[in-house]
């Protein structure tokens, strides 16, 4: 700032210059923030700006992008000269057009991330306010280690963005990019469960157990990599490259797998089971699967089964013969719609990341129910 005479450069209050894109008072304004300021008695003084103010100026799209659309007001309370005189205000409806502007020719760089596998929210944090529009999520891939060497990464496909700019985007990632995730097992995961010795009371060491540790989040398996064509910056500024950043935050799967909807086929001797997410098929356990007829005390439990389905949200059991013979003897279970409901205990069929809980208690009916005793039905209808 040049003034027509030395002025008390520490008494100057940032908070009395306002920032316009016009000479007249627009919704493109700035107010500076207040600061405790160092400068010199002097009639030009170089004010600095803190990056949350720049940051702020930057998101705001039609302010200071050019000479043209960056002007400024001041109050007389703005500073005084060495008399103690006041500044000559500069009003709002006739304010002072820059007279030198340099843009921004900066890539914005990033910071930090943070990972929800639980919620599905990536965070992304910049050094500079970004635009969020430019963002190209096919650009982004996750990896478990920070050389590029592993075949455990993943490139998301999509997602929907946070929409302001900013220096922070968040992304909502697609249930097929969060299931592929979560299928990659050294990928965005947790640390092993490593048993422990507990003595007994005694001190003897007889009858002394095993207790594992609570598994707990790592960071030492998440790490992202981006182009310069995932993002720009305000001024179209392309983002600098990163090439295995480490996650500053994992957020784990705490949530358990649900059924919500199944397919039973007797003549296939299948069921077909839909999850609300990617769970272990090396977890299942059909025993803990009941067939409930109609009326409910008709019901049958399940003595075996396996499936050869990779994890996924949508597994293929297959039913062992003994199972289906007993179920089509029984004209109650199976026959319909309604004598076609599915209950899981909690111990039926875990996720993959952590691999600690079982599924959520549930009962459900099936979208189809092929029974193949006398005559095959099949029901289709909305899952309960």
């Amino acid at each position: 700032m040049n003034f027509s005479e030395t002025v008390l450069g520490n008494e100057l209050d940032k908070t009395r210059f306002v920032l316009q894109n016009a000479s007249n008072l627009t919704e493109s304004t700035f107010t500076l923030e207040a600061a405790s300021l160092s400068l010199p008695t002097h009639f030009s003084l170089v004010v600095p700006l803190t990056t949350a103010e720049l940051n702020e100026i930057k998101r705001i799209r039609t302010l200071a992008t050019s000479i043209e659309d960056t002007w400024i007001s001041v109050d007389s309370l703005g500073i005084s000269d060495t008399l103690g005189n006041e500044l000559v205000a500069i009003e709002t409806n006739n304010s002072l057009q820059a007279s030198y502007y340099i843009e921004d020719v900066t890539s914005p760089v990033l910071v930090d991330f943070d990972l929800d596998v639980d919620s599905g929210i990536l965070t992304l944090v910049f050094d500079e306010t970004v635009l969020s529009s430019s963002l190209n999520v096919t650009q982004i891939t996750l990896r478990n280690t920070t050389s590029s060497n592993t075949t455990s990464m993943y490139t998301l496909t999509g997602g929907e963005r946070s929409l302001e700019d900013s220096t922070v985007i968040t992304v909502a990632l697609t249930f097929f990019d969060l299931n592929q995730i979560k299928k990659i097992r050294d990928l965005a995961s947790i640390a092993p469960v490593v048993p422990i010795e507990i003595g007994s009371a005694s001190g003897s060491g007889s009858g002394s157990t095993l207790a594992p540790l609570t598994p707990t989040p790592t960071e030492g398996n998440t790490f992202i990599t981006i182009t310069n064509s995932t993002i720009e910056d305000m001024n179209s500024n392309p983002v600098t490259p990163s090439d295995g950043k480490q996650v500053r935050s994992l957020t784990l799967d705490t949530t358990p797998p649900q059924l919500v909807s199944f397919d039973f086929n007797l003549n296939s001797e299948q069921l077909i089971l839909t999850f609300t997410e990617t769970v272990d098929t090396l977890t299942l356990t059909s025993d803990e699967f009941t067939i409930l007829g109609s009326p409910r005390i008709e019901n049958y439990t399940l003595t075996g089964g396996n499936t050869l389905s990779e994890d996924d949200y949508i597994i293929v059991v297959q039913l062992e013969i003994s199972d289906v013979n007993n179920i089509k003897r029984n004209l109650n279970i199976a026959v319909d719609n309604v004598s076609t409901v599915l209950y899981l205990t909690s111990n039926a069929i875990r996720d993959t990341k952590p691999s600690t809980r079982g599924t959520t208690r549930s009962e459900s009916s099936p979208r189809t129910s092929t029974h193949g005793k006398q005559f095959q039905m099949q029901v289709r209808s909305t899952c309960k």
